[in-house]
């Protein structure tokens, strides 16, 4: 099947300057002759277009009529085609697969079978292999499979402004990366504005700004005398051929935890997730409001109060970072 639009791109390239202004007329004409129904009536109207148009004989002649089965109306009706006569919607959506997978060699049907976290994140993949048991690495392999389900927009964040400020901040959530291990200073943010969530391996696929590196993910879950503070900085695999790996000279402090803490010494809190931890203190709450609007007690809002001036004293003892 030919795609129609190259077939008039064509006649406009070959025929519009042999014809000048008789052009639009033998366009008119060159449609209405194939989208016609029956092939001697085909054959009818193609000879009365040359005998009309014969600076036009050659190129309809030698090059058109040799491939009519594959984009006249009399042979291509019997096909289906799902109503396209132009290649143009696939080929939107192919450029768009090829430059978001940077690959131009891979077929959709390969597209469909790939392991994405090998495929994308070659490197990544390899060291999460080394580091991490089978059932992690399945978990991470199946985050990593997420990030083709979200997209990434980046916002440049002026100066003088706070994420805050932002209209809607609440539809964006950012993830700030650090472009110099040494001095700890800011990179880039980008925003993912789907619902509050972020899959942080679909914003590097967009820039090699976002780096993934083996300690932002916890060290309980190595093998084994692992340790990854060594590690370089990785890119998406699109990007490794234009981005050097980096390696930091020390240890990495803004990946490592700040507080270790034992695990015999982890609360039931502590090892709820936030969610669950969200509806367990909502429910506690509204029985004690409940009891207290009863009562008349006004000692749950001394309670309250008291609890959020010692967690901002803490905040502000412990400074901005």
């Amino acid at each position: 099947m030919h795609c129609t639009f190259h077939i008039n791109q064509n006649l406009i390239k070959k025929l519009q300057k042999l014809l000048g202004k008789r052009f639009y007329e033998f366009s008119t004409q060159f449609y209405a002759t194939r989208n016609t129904l029956h092939k001697p009536i085909f054959e009818s109207k193609w000879q009365t277009l040359i005998n009309q148009y014969p600076e036009a004989k050659q190129y309809l002649t030698n090059t058109l009529y040799n491939t009519k089965e594959a984009w006249a109306h009399p042979w291509i009706c019997r096909k289906f085609t799902a109503g396209l006569h132009a290649s143009f919607p696939v080929e939107s959506i192919n450029a768009w697969i090829k430059n978001y997978i940077f690959n131009s060699n891979i077929s959709l049907c390969e597209l469909a079978e790939i392991s994405i976290p090998s495929f994308m994140f070659t490197s990544i993949d390899k060291k999460l292999e080394e580091y991490l048991p089978p059932a992690i690495l399945d978990l991470q392999r199946n985050k990593i499979r997420q990030c083709v389900f979200y997209s990434a927009l980046q916002y440049q964040l002026p100066t003088n402004q706070h994420l805050e400020d932002i209209p809607d901040a609440r539809q964006i959530t950012a993830s700030c990366m650090i472009s110099d291990i040494n001095k700890n200073q800011i990179m880039s943010m980008w925003t993912v504005a789907i619902e509050n969530k972020l899959t942080y391996f679909q914003i590097m696929l967009r820039s090699p700004t976002a780096k993934f590196h083996l300690k932002l993910i916890p060290s309980r879950w190595y093998y084994r005398n692992k340790d990854a503070s060594k590690e370089p900085f990785l890119v998406a695999s699109k990007f490794e051929s234009d981005t050097p790996p980096i390696i930091s000279q020390h240890n990495v402090p803004f990946l490592t935890v700040i507080h270790q803490i034992s695990q015999n010494s982890i609360t039931l809190h502590e090892r709820l997730t936030d969610i669950q931890l969200y509806g367990k203190i909502t429910g506690l709450t509204h029985k004690a409001t409940i009891k207290a609007l009863k009562k008349k007690d006004m000692r749950i809002i001394s309670i309250l109060e008291d609890y959020l001036k010692d967690e901002e004293q803490n905040e502000n003892v412990g400074g901005d970072w």
